[in-house]
């Protein structure tokens, strides 16, 4: 992935590519950080800190929550329909 400020030109792009190394525009892989991070802020908003802390911070003992689990699917659901969608009408 390219970073927001650092781009590789696109005279480097085959090269990398021809190597086996995957290329994503950044402006597409943004998108993912952008969905992660506005559930997050709702998460914050919506709950407490000590639901929030029983329910979506992994434990002492190491468990995951299940509620935590869930909403680390739910974000790759909405993420990967995301990309779908923005390449459907190319």
């Amino acid at each position: 992935m390219e970073g927001a400020n650092l781009f590789i030109a696109e005279s480097v792009r085959p090269k990398l590519q021809d190597r086996g190394i995957l290329l994503f525009k950044d402006a597409s892989t943004n998108k993912g950080g952008v969905t992660s991070s506005s559930m997050e802020v709702l998460v914050a908003l919506a709950v407490g800190e000590q639901e929030f802390n029983k329910h979506f911070r992994v434990q002492a003992d190491g468990s995951v929550p299940k509620l935590y689990k869930a909403y680390v699917e739910e974000i790759i659901k909405r993420v990967e329909e995301n990309a779908r969608l923005e390449f459907e009408n190319v």
